[in-house]
């Protein structure tokens, strides 16, 4: 890596916000990379938490599955895998995005995720990777919670379950599974390590990411006409104090009780007509009124922070932290394909390969 120029990773706009799982609504495609399953493409740490679990469970919980004679779709050397697992993993799709996935797309899909599971719990088994009591208790107590969050009580959470013949044993069986595959990956991907060179080499490849842009501290007033809107413009311009004015007559409720404070915003967090002139105030300077959207706005300019290029000693620990997880990626990535190389996995209506 420090002989040519680093991969551009995708940065979060804050280290510590949970990713969450896209899913690929594309026809999913057969290079090792894509046959990873959804739950590896979230950050490391995610992996271990009762987030994704609790949505999978939620998932289990919220879609009816139809009760018939289990049909078996693929086998993993040996191994099967039925449509009933197949619905379980879709209903946790239909029930985190609240969209229709009956097309047969997602089904393969899924289907190549349970096979790439199946293929890493055998391989976990092979080499005493375990998950520990402690760990499933601390998962499943947490998945426990998260539902409890979305179903309001304990006593609401235990009826749901029972009402779609969910266990206590289906909870802990899922919770097991998934720590036993986070397990597995941080063993396959220990070896990973990100030197200082590697750092610096990206940092000035991409310096342009690591640039804090000009600020501006903005008050605002909030009107839903333009006659409201004047009103309260003349008010100002007579003197009336702002921040008094904000919380009397503005309808923006994030705002209005601190007196308009939206705190410091660049130029590219706000909307492209309240930005323009917003950036020409000097501090103390009202304008408006400025119709954005079906709303006029009344802006004040209160203090300004220049734009700064932020130092290497700034960002090197988030720089680590992305390369590090991308090599640990491209090392499960090979990992993965070594097993469905070397194993033989069979699909209804396909040969073995």
């Amino acid at each position: 890596m420090a002989n040519k120029e680093p991969r551009k990773l995708r940065r979060s706009n804050n280290a510590g916000t949970r990713a969450k799982v896209v899913l690929n609504a594309r026809r999913r495609p057969t290079t090792a990379a894509a046959r990873r399953p959804l739950w590896i493409r979230i950050s490391v740490w995610a992996l271990v938490g009762a987030f994704v679990i609790g949505f999978a469970v939620f998932g289990f919980i919220n879609y009816p599955l139809t009760r018939t004679q289990p049909q078996v779709v693929a086998t993993v050397n040996g191994v099967k895998i039925y449509q009933t697992d197949v619905d379980k993993r879709l209903s946790l799709y239909e029930a985190m995005y609240n969209m229709d996935l009956s097309d047969p797309t997602f089904t393969q899909q899924v289907i190549s995720e349970l096979i790439d599971e199946q293929l890493m719990l055998q391989d976990a088994k092979a080499k005493g990777i375990t998950a520990s009591a402690a760990d499933v208790k601390t998962q499943s107590d947490s998945l426990m919670n998260e539902l409890d969050s979305i179903y309001s009580s304990r006593t609401a959470t235990l009826q749901a379950m029972n009402k779609h013949g969910i266990k206590q044993r289906d909870i802990t069986d899922f919770v097991t599974r998934q720590v036993t595959i986070t397990n597995l990956y941080n063993k396959v991907t220990a070896s990973a390590t990100v030197t200082d060179k590697e750092v610096s080499d990206y940092y000035n490849a991409h310096k342009s990411d690591y640039v804090i842009p000009e600020k501006v501290h903005m008050y605002q007033i909030v009107l839903n006409t333009k006659s409201d809107a004047d009103r309260v413009m003349a008010k100002l311009k007579a003197g009336a104090d702002f921040a008094a004015t904000a919380k009397q007559y503005s309808v923006d409720t994030a705002t209005k009780d601190q007196g308009g404070d939206r705190g410091y915003v660049s130029s590219s967090e706000i909307a492209p007509e309240l930005a323009t002139p917003l950036f020409k105030l000097t501090p103390g300077q009202i304008a408006g009124p400025i119709q954005s959207g079906n709303q006029w706005f009344i802006i004040k300019a209160t203090d300004r922070t220049p734009a700064r290029q932020q130092t290497l000693d700034e960002v090197k620990a988030s720089i680590q932290s992305d390369l590090l997880n991308q090599k640990r990626y491209d090392l499960f990535d090979a990992y993965l394909k070594g097993l469905h190389d070397k194993a033989t996995i069979t699909q209804s209506g396909s040969s073995p390969s």
